[in-house]
């Protein structure tokens, strides 16, 4: 199963993905292989969190503008 990075490519790619996660992020990160402490960094924006927990460097910048 794909990992948070799969995750955030995704979302910054696919405007339909998107959508989706806007309406339900539960049923989307339910396709993703997560750990419950990215799930609850995720939820929380806690950046440093998923740093911790593997989020690749191409995602902290975005993370800490936008989420």
């Amino acid at each position: 199963m794909p990992d948070v990075n799969a995750l955030l490519d995704r979302l910054a790619t696919d405007p339909e993905f998107q959508a989706r996660w806007e309406v339900d992020p539960d049923s989307v990160l339910g396709e993703f292989d997560l750990t419950e402490s990215q799930r609850a960094a995720l939820a929380s924006g806690d950046v440093d969190s998923l740093i911790d927990e593997g989020l690749a460097e191409r995602h902290v910048q975005q993370m800490r503008v936008s989420w």
